[in-house]
């Protein structure tokens, strides 16, 4: 048995729900080659976020954008603000940029953001610190839930704490 697929009609039914291809720039221009017809193209932090809207725009047909700052990315990007602090999310440049490209893309995804366990900085073997990548995430689920957007969300080894946000903001909804 094959596993090529080899009807060429079979693949306009694809759609890449997870691609990466932003992290080599280089092989950017080959988006109209390949034979898969949509992909959502992932943003992992905002350095990323520019070249993902630029080929959202150049290939509008093949892309769909995702924004986000993913858990091994969250230490480079400050803190949301708090509940008690009188700054808002809306006021923040992180924040306000990440809300006006979703606003820009209406078929914009939240992603890929998440919580992962055992993040570590690969120079130095120090773990991310995961209260702070909690709290991004959550910010980011925030905006994603107030612009009814999907999200792509990356978990390692820590499942348990995404379930208790989900069963948290279930009871705040009333689910």
């Amino acid at each position: 048995m094959s596993t090529q697929i080899e009807d060429e009609a079979s693949w306009e039914t694809f759609v890449d729900v997870h691609n990466h291809v932003i992290d080599t720039p280089d092989t950017l221009h080959l988006v109209p080659t390949l034979q898969t017809p949509k992909m959502i193209l992932m943003g992992t932090r905002p350095e990323d976020w520019d070249a993902v809207a630029d080929a959202a725009a150049k290939w509008p047909d093949r892309i769909i954008p995702a924004f986000g700052t993913h858990p091994w990315f969250a230490h480079t990007v400050p803190p949301p603000p708090s509940a008690s602090e009188s700054t808002s999310l809306e006021e923040t440049n992180l924040w306000t940029r990440l809300r006006h490209l979703l606003t820009t893309h209406p078929m914009a995804m939240v992603g890929e953001i998440g919580i992962d366990g055992v993040a570590r900085d690969r120079s130095t073997g120090v773990k991310y610190p995961f209260d702070h990548q909690m709290s991004v995430f959550r910010a980011q689920m925030d905006i994603a839930a107030e612009l009814g957007r999907p999200v792509n969300v990356h978990v390692v080894q820590c499942h348990g704490h995404l379930l208790n946000y989900l069963m948290e903001i279930g009871k705040r909804v009333g689910v």
